[in-house]
């Protein structure tokens, strides 16, 4: 199966090392990894959303250099920050990802991610959940190829972190878009068809949810093991806390 997309030698200075990395079309990609361990700064690299080295060619293009318009059409990044500086109508703001006018997909998104209620409200004046709903709408309403997504389903409550994995499967069932997706719950990474371990600024894991989980990289990067319970501190670990 020909690649969506494949980076070489992606860096950040002090953050993410040269990494080489491919996604095959149709994939959810699920991104782990302990706090500051690189999952955004690879994110980041992926979307070339700052100086970092190396290529990332998306159907055969150089995001370097393709213009704007077409990037757009390649690759959407949404931040893990849910910040938002100026007081645009959330309508407004997920336009922002149409490049052009589209009305039913600014009508389907609006409708799958419930935001009708919300759509003439200023974003700033949303929940964080709320706004995270409008971001995910931005990010997915281009139809990229590459959608490379930071904490997506943090601050959401149950339902919608489950609705949220459908509606990404939703986007890529036709196998001709993918989606990299940051997770802090471990135990969603079952629902992903892949799963990227990176700690240190360094991809140490990379395979199913069951091979990484069980391999001796994931253990180090995240000093616990499974127990009845869910997750257990290493006893190795657990020594430096007498």
């Amino acid at each position: 199966m020909t690649s969506l997309a494949v980076s070489q030698e992606i860096a950040i200075m002090g953050r993410l090392s040269p990494t080489d990395l491919s996604v095959e079309p149709g994939h959810l990609v699920a991104v782990i990894g302990p706090n500051g361990g690189g999952k955004t700064s690879l994110l980041r690299a992926m979307a070339r959303t700052e100086d970092a080295g190396g290529a990332v060619f998306i159907d055969g293009h150089d995001l370097d250099s393709v213009a704007e318009a077409g990037r757009r059409r390649l690759v959407a990044f949404m931040p893990a920050s849910r910040e938002t500086p100026w007081p645009i109508r959330v309508v407004d703001f997920i336009q922002l990802g149409l490049g052009t006018p589209d009305p039913a997909r600014l009508d389907h998104l609006v409708t799958a991610l419930e935001l009708a209620p919300l759509t003439m409200r200023p974003i700033d004046r949303l929940s964080t959940g709320e706004r995270a709903r409008a971001m995910l709408a931005r990010a997915l309403a281009g139809k990229a190829r590459l959608l490379l997504l930071d904490e997506p389903l943090s601050n959401l409550d149950p339902y919608w972190v489950l609705r949220t994995i459908e509606l990404l499967r939703a986007e890529i069932a036709d196998k001709s878009r993918s989606a990299m997706v940051s997770v802090h719950d471990l135990g969603l990474i079952k629902r992903f068809d892949r799963v990227l371990l990176v700690t240190g600024g360094v991809v140490v894991g990379d395979g199913t949810p069951a091979d990484v989980l069980a391999s001796d990289a994931f253990g180090a990067a995240f000093r616990i093991e499974p127990d009845g319970a869910g997750w257990a501190i290493r006893p190795v670990d657990r020594q430096s806390l007498r």
